[in-house]
């Protein structure tokens, strides 16, 4: 019965992600859509994709996919998403959210462009909630384009172009370009490395 339940409660998550990811996808529109395709040709090869969503709808989607990541259904996105437990560097509080992440061993490697990453620099402990384990580490950020375009460079090699959406990159074509082009079109992003403890 107990089980049941919880199938039930994760369910439900999952009926709330999908109810937030369509409200988000209506509210965009088709016309903005038409718009950032009729100018595609005009873009550089690589940039800093638009987040899927507005600001506001993470307040709905961060809190259903933590309680997704937590629940008995984590392996439905915990291949690609963990949780990333920080403390605020002025306030001391300790903040929780939803990332996406590659995995090399016990290394991670996180994209944002998000501010929340200047409390990770200089090397700052965490927790990571990965594919239903707890675990903790030592975070450090990057905002060094150079830094961020090996990282992205070998995030590509593994997942595939057709991936880099999923780390916030737009990627024209089927291949990266080269160095000097990709630097300049991940200006903006910070990789950040955890370094995870046995």
């Amino acid at each position: 019965m107990a089980r049941h339940h919880r199938l039930k409660s994760a369910l439900a998550v999952l009926g709330l992600a999908g109810i937030a990811a369509l409200a988000v996808r209506r509210r965009r529109g088709r016309g903005a859509t038409d718009a950032a395709e009729s100018s595609t040709a005009r873009q550089p090869p690589v940039a800093p994709a638009e987040p899927p969503a507005p600001d506001w709808a993470y307040d709905v989607i961060n809190p259903v996919m933590e309680r997704l990541l937590r629940s008995p259904l984590h392996g439905l996105v915990s291949d690609s998403l963990m949780l990333l437990t920080f403390t605020g560097r002025k306030s001391g509080d300790e903040y929780t959210t939803p990332v996406g992440y590659r995995q090399e061993g016990d290394a991670l490697t996180v994209f944002t462009q998000s501010d929340w990453w200047k409390n990770l620099r200089g090397g700052q402990q965490v927790r990571v909630y990965l594919r239903g384990e707890e675990r903790s580490g030592v975070a450090d950020a990057t905002a060094d384009p150079k830094e961020v375009a090996e990282h992205v460079r070998r995030f590509v090699a593994e997942q595939g172009v057709e991936s880099a959406r999923r780390i916030g990159l737009r990627v024209e074509g089927e291949r990266l370009p080269d160095d000097e082009r990709l630097a300049a079109g991940v200006e903006g992003m910070v990789a950040i490395e955890i370094e995870l403890d046995e």
